[in-house]
């Protein structure tokens, strides 16, 4: 439960750690759910932890659709400082759902033999699968987009696409296919969603079910 210190410390160790031999150069936290009660938990948490960790840790909240994929706006939030509250400024960062969920969804069906496809490990489970693709996109009469639930839990997807808000922040979009990152590791990713699941449903397959 996120209302307790130790799962942000926890949290605090993950994006510590160097991968690779790399430091997380980004970090996003959705802050659209405040855990724990206000009047027991005065600040919020989430702005909180983003504000110790500023050099690379990001709130986020989500909207259905905006005029840009990301736009950072500038917020106060009251904070604890030695047993009085006080004003302190972060940025948060607002994040079209639309945008990013497609984007992740258009990976996901892409030609694993093209640049950008989606490459998974080999040990993902099926509840990772069956998130992945929980969600299906339909039009509003009025045109606007609307994303609905098909599962219980959509968790991972919602995770991913922060992730590709993260990257796209970060200018990953930009990368050409000849594009290489010199790392000590040199394994391969191994599969994509296709791969894992070969004699049932791919995620692929469950895309373009959901979404036409």
């Amino acid at each position: 439960d996120t209302i307790y210190e130790d799962v942000w410390e926890q949290l605090e160790d993950v994006i510590l750690k160097t991968y690779d031999g790399f430091p997380i150069k980004l970090c996003l936290i959705d802050s659209g759910f405040r855990p724990g009660n206000p009047k027991q938990v005065p600040e919020n948490m989430v702005y909180s932890f983003c504000q110790r960790h500023s050099r690379f840790c990001r709130p986020t909240k989500g909207r259905d659709t905006m005029m840009k994929p990301v736009v950072p706006s500038q917020i106060e939030f009251m904070k604890d400082w030695r047993g009085k509250q006080q004003k302190v400024g972060i940025e948060l960062i607002h994040l079209d759902t639309d945008f990013f969920k497609r984007m992740v969804h258009e990976r996901i069906v892409r030609d694993r033999s093209q640049h950008g496809a989606w490459l998974l490990p080999d040990d993902v489970g099926d509840d990772y699968l069956q998130q992945m693709v929980s969600e299906a996109r339909i039009l509003k009469p009025g045109g606007k987009p609307m994303w609905v639930k098909r599962h219980k839990d959509n968790h991972y997807f919602d995770i991913e696409a922060m992730q590709a808000a993260a990257g796209f922040i970060l200018g990953a979009q930009r990368m050409g296919a000849n594009s290489s990152r010199t790392t000590r590791s040199t394994k391969p990713a191994r599969s994509t969603i296709e791969s894992v699941v070969p004699k049932r449903k791919t995620a692929a397959d469950w895309s373009k079910e959901l979404n036409g």
